[in-house]
């Protein structure tokens, strides 16, 4: 918060990492860089991923968790699409961290349907498949946000740049979760 903006940690300072003082009330991954960079840091803690994390953004999440707990919201704000959902569970399979999508259920889509692409037939698989997955899945709350949204996409043939929402939206800081 004292900061005011981003900064970059070269990987080699992770595995030395202790955290001393963080006071986000959310920390959210966040897909895309033109997002990140658009996103208040208002109450919240940011963290681009660049897509699909890798072994260091994993372990600089364990050590915020490690410090933060459970007395936080952890949010993922990605593409509403099928590879955004797949980073979305990978994120959550890898860390441990119960991870929730913002900006990413079937209201979102709804809200910003002008903006929506068609989906191309690998889409429509992937999708499918996600649904299978939530079937499963123990965090129902989870997996009921997530499959709604994956079936609207398929129902309407649509996917969303989160970009797109990003212009739109208020701050994160203002979520209520």
């Amino acid at each position: 918060n004292e900061m005011n903006h981003y900064f970059v940690l070269p990987s080699s300072c992770i595995k030395d990492l202790k955290i001393k003082r963080m006071d986000a009330r959310q920390v959210m991954t966040v897909e895309n860089l033109t997002s990140f960079h658009d996103i208040s840091l208002k109450d919240a803690f940011f963290i681009f991923t660049n897509g699909f994390h890798n072994h260091v953004i994993e372990a600089f999440l364990e050590c915020v968790y490690d410090f933060l707990g459970e007395r936080v919201a952890y949010l993922h704000f990605g593409d509403i699409d099928a590879g955004g959902f797949y980073i979305l569970n990978h994120l959550r399979e890898k860390t441990g961290i119960r991870f929730k999508p913002v900006y990413m259920e079937k209201e979102i889509l709804e809200e910003f349907r002008a903006f929506t692409k068609p989906l191309a037939q690998s889409d429509r698989k992937r999708l499918e498949n996600l649904l299978e997955k939530y079937k499963d899945e123990d965090d129902r709350e989870y997996a009921e946000i997530c499959s709604e949204a994956v079936e609207y996409m398929l129902i309407n043939n649509c996917k969303l740049e989160q970009e797109a929402v990003m212009l739109q939206k208020p701050p994160v800081s203002e979520i209520k979760v």
